[in-house]
């Protein structure tokens, strides 16, 4: 009978001694195979690198990308784009306690609080850049809620310490948004929420251009893309 010849080495690649150590060679040869077909396609892939398609991967370079006329080398809107918020560290914090008639029946803060909670914390925060809400009232400018949402991950109860993590994540012509991460004692998210407000002529209660010295104090706490 006639004896079969021996199948031809293959290279030894860094991805196959480990298959080949972990796995066996069985393993080995179908990760080979495998490997073979798509650097067919796509070339080597221990020398390549995905591209990065994160949106703010791609909102940054929008924004650095060399354009035509006017907006060369610039980003083209007037928002404060920022990363989300569970990616990024806040600049401003605001605690606040847990009171008992914040808690419902079942025992944990009643579910429309946390929004109070981020309603108070903006407040806290518009003081904290020196733009507080009555001095925007004395000039002509009120703020309005437009929108609001919240993603629950815990539970805060009576007494507890929330923290309040706030930014504004962005600024449009007449709208500004702003975003919240609220944790526990243990650094736990309990919640997240965002909430828009429009900025408006509190006579007429039409909106109006987001006032300049807000802007500019928002630029200087939190920065520009």
């Amino acid at each position: 009978m006639p004896v079969p010849l021996p199948l031809p080495a293959k290279p030894q690649t860094a991805m196959t001694r480990r298959c080949e150590t972990k796995h066996g060679r069985t393993t080995r040869q179908a990760r080979y195979g495998i490997r073979q077909r798509f650097e067919s396609i796509f070339g080597c892939l221990e020398n390549c690198s995905p591209p990065d398609l994160g949106l703010h991967a791609a909102r940054e370079a929008a924004g650095k990308g060399k354009g035509k006329g006017k907006g060369k080398g610039k980003g083209s809107g007037r928002l404060l784009l920022q990363p989300p918020a569970k990616d990024r560290a806040m600049p401003f914090v605001h605690p606040m306690q847990v009171r008992f008639a914040d808690t419902d029946a079942q025992g944990h803060m009643y579910f429309a609080n946390y929004l109070t909670f981020c309603d108070e914390a903006l407040a806290a925060y518009m003081r904290h850049i020196g733009v507080p809400w009555q001095a925007l009232v004395e000039s002509g400018v009120d703020m309005f809620y437009r929108g609001a949402k919240c993603d629950y991950r815990g539970s805060a109860t009576f007494e507890e310490t929330v923290s309040i993590e706030t930014q504004i994540s962005r600024i449009g012509e007449s709208s500004v948004t702003s975003s919240y991460v609220m944790r526990d004692a243990a650094g736990e998210i309990l919640a997240e929420a965002e909430l828009t407000s429009v900025c408006v002529d509190p006579k007429t209660r039409q909106k109006v251009r987001v006032p300049d010295v807000l802007r500019d104090a928002v630029a200087g706490l939190e920065g520009t893309p």
